[in-house]
């Protein structure tokens, strides 16, 4: 699984010297090789939807969208840099560095093209109050995941038989569906805190290395309270690792077609080309998980495309009619949201196909809920 992502790299600090052939059979190879160790090789059944997502996922998207479309080498530098040299000019293992880093900055944080810029603002003030407030954010992204685990653990017989526990359960269709969107909320709350954790714990170990700063590390997620329709949900507040790659693939697609830019029909294409593109990112973790499951995931993102197209033409229409937004407009949206979400986690199954592969139900080593909680229950 490193070399990939090592191979990844290096392409990227070559790209600048090879001919275009040369770059397009590298990279073709590249995907190759990562497409099939996601499926000949396996972690724990609990990390391979994970890896593979991620990962190996990454490599995939960052190979065609560094390589194939874009190069950073030349499109690309940290507004930190002093040196004023052009990058393609510097030695190679510069060009490297530089590779390495951007490769695993999926948010672009620090570059000219800073994805985070009108989501979340930089940290500003001293740096212990800065570690109080990651500690507090761990510890409420800590008691959010051991929570919705709890919740699942005790609710793991309404899901299908997992590949490891064929047990007798209740079958999806006879339970309320509140109930299941309920679990959706659970499982999707979890991988939140989880995400949101492993950025934090990265974030307090480098700066107190010496090796970034606070303003490095904007917060993962933005605010929900932004999330009052499912298109803010998705450009707001959920996090944004993918968004550069979105943005690069969707204006390929536009200008292939020759749609012209800033029109309804551009911002209609790039939205459905960014939801079938997450909807391929996440489709690798089925394929890591095994092939069986390939394409599970996919159903839920592409809903979600279709859901921000009706929404955006009923919201285009209540403007027409003079509607302003409102407090009870906005509670409406919350509403509608939460509403959304639930029906989508519950029709397109997307916990119901994890659950059975035994993805993401290791249960966390310290449980509050579980030793202090549920007793007093």
């Amino acid at each position: 699984m490193v070399l990939p992502q090592a191979a990844l790299v290096v392409l990227i600090a070559l790209s600048p010297k090879l001919s275009s052939p040369v770059r397009f059979a590298a990279a073709l190879s590249l995907i190759a090789c990562s497409l099939y160790i996601m499926l000949a090789y396996t972690l724990s059944n609990d990390t391979n939807y994970g890896v593979g997502t991620s990962l190996l996922g990454m490599v995939v998207s960052g190979t065609a969208t560094h390589v194939l479309l874009t190069d950073p080498i030349k499109d690309v530098r940290y507004l930190r840099d002093a040196d004023p040299s052009p990058l393609a000019a510097r030695p190679l293992y510069k060009r490297m560095w530089f590779a390495a880093c951007f490769v695993y900055n999926l948010r672009c944080v620090g570059t000219n093209i800073n994805v985070m810029s009108r989501i979340t603002v930089p940290f500003q003030g001293r740096r212990q109050v800065w570690y109080m407030r990651q500690g507090l954010r761990f510890l409420l992204a800590y008691m959010v995941n051991d929570l919705c685990e709890t919740w699942i653990s005790m609710n793991r017989h309404v899901y299908p038989p997992s590949l490891f526990n064929p047990t007798a359960h209740v079958v999806p269709e006879n339970l309320k569906t509140w109930k299941r969107a309920l679990g959706g909320f659970a499982y999707i709350s979890r991988l939140y805190a989880t995400i949101d954790m492993e950025n934090i714990i990265l974030a307090v170990v480098t700066v107190a290395l010496g090796i970034s700063s606070p303003d490095d590390w904007p917060d993962m997620f933005g605010s929900v309270s932004h999330a009052y329709t499912v298109r803010r949900f998705w450009g707001y507040t959920w996090h944004h690792m993918m968004q550069h790659h979105f943005r690069v693939w969707g204006m390929f697609v536009v200008r292939a077609l020759g749609i012209p830019r800033r029109t309804r029909l551009s911002s209609f294409v790039q939205l459905h080309v960014a939801f079938a593109l997450s909807a391929l990112q996440h489709a690798f973790g089925d394929l890591m998980v095994g092939w069986r499951f390939f394409g599970r995931s996919m159903p839920f993102f592409l809903l979600n495309g279709l859901a921000i197209t009706i929404e955006d033409q009923f919201l285009a229409a209540a403007k027409t009619l003079g509607v302003k937004q409102t407090l009870a407009t906005k509670a409406l949206g919350y509403i509608w949201v939460v509403s959304w979400f639930g029906w989508s986690l519950v029709t397109s199954r997307y916990v119901d196909w994890l659950m059975e592969a035994d993805s993401g139900v290791l249960p966390n080593p310290v449980s509050p809920t579980k030793a202090i909680v549920l007793p007093i229950l």
